[in-house]
């Protein structure tokens, strides 16, 4: 497994672009490279829960690596897209964006969510695995709260991000956006604190980065102003890059439950956010994983599945 990672780590070297500054660094264009990048992660991550690993140091060393690396590959998933609704929030002046929002945003992706779940039942029930859920845990997995097989937290936090942002955007209009965000991350904040109690770790240690993902967008014009100063970009770039690594070092064993929820996974989105103002990755390899994160993302384990049950301890 460890391969996988080396051929990642050259994959992304292909194509990589130096510059002074990358005014376009959080276009879709510029971050799809960057998400092809954390779904093939995922994908590895995923992998190895369906193998039998051998007790060669390569195979622990991948394994390592994953846990190592753990939430942060969902990091930029949640930052990215708290960044674009607030774009297209702003462009939409006159409200349209989030009066449609349900209909061109929410829905879409729930149905192709629940597509999906309906491959995994009928995929279930072929492998006679179906009968391990019960109705309600069937019914519930195509809101993403269970699972019958198929990737389903990051799902439903999505659903529930999208619902916040309704109520934040949709029915409460400040003629400051800045209030509209600080609504935002005040329902992200209740959403982790219930999640606290009724769901591991995983569900809510880095939701918190959909809202700081639309703080930046609300401040992106300051921001770069002052990053594009070389004398500046270079202090900030690295001490934030210092800080995250120190505190990522000290691991969760240690840590507060606030600073380990609420500070590393935001740390880490804005260190790789500043390290793309001047670094620009991108090939057509993986902006084609890029573009098909849902994909790869819902339907990754159906094959693990299958195969699975076809070869056991495949490998």
């Amino acid at each position: 497994m460890i391969v996988a990672f080396v051929l990642l780590a050259v994959l992304a070297l292909i194509g990589i672009r130096f510059s002074h500054f990358h005014g376009d660094y959080l276009s879709r264009e510029s971050t799809m490279s960057i998400k092809g990048i954390f779904v093939l992660i995922v994908f590895i991550s995923h992998f190895k829960n369906y193998v039998t690993l051998g007790s060669v140091w390569y195979d622990h060393s991948a394994a390592l690596l994953c846990k190592f690396i753990g939430q942060l590959m969902v990091v930029m998933f949640f930052f990215y897209s708290g960044y674009g609704i607030l774009k297209q929030i702003q462009k939409s002046r006159d409200g349209r964006y989030m009066r449609s929002f349900m209909g061109h945003r929410f829905f879409p992706v729930w149905l192709q969510f629940a597509l999906c779940v309906c491959l995994f039942v009928i995929v279930d029930a072929a492998m006679g695995l179906l009968t391990k859920y019960t109705s309600l845990e069937i019914g519930l997995a195509f809101t993403g709260w269970t699972s019958i097989g198929n990737s389903n937290w990051f799902m439903f936090i999505t659903f529930v991000l999208y619902l916040l942002v309704y109520l934040s955007f949709r029915f409460v209009r400040f003629k400051n956006e800045l209030w509209n965000v600080v609504l935002m991350t005040v329902l992200s904040l209740a959403a982790i604190g219930v999640l606290f109690f009724l769901k591991e770790r995983h569900w809510y240690d880095t939701l918190i980065c959909f809202p700081l993902g639309m703080g930046y967008a609300l401040y992106q014009e300051k921001i770069d102003s002052v990053m594009r100063k070389a004398k500046v970009y270079w202090p900030i770039t690295l001490a934030l890059s210092a800080l995250f690594l120190a505190l990522w070092y000290v691991d969760l064993r240690v840590m507060p439950l606030g600073l380990r929820y609420l500070v590393i996974p935001p740390l880490f989105a804005l260190v790789l956010t500043a390290w793309t103002m001047k670094i620009k990755i991108g090939n057509r390899v993986l902006d084609f994983f890029g573009k098909h994160v849902f994909s790869i993302y819902i339907l990754q384990r159906v094959p693990m599945i299958v195969l699975k049950g076809v070869i056991p301890n495949t490998y």
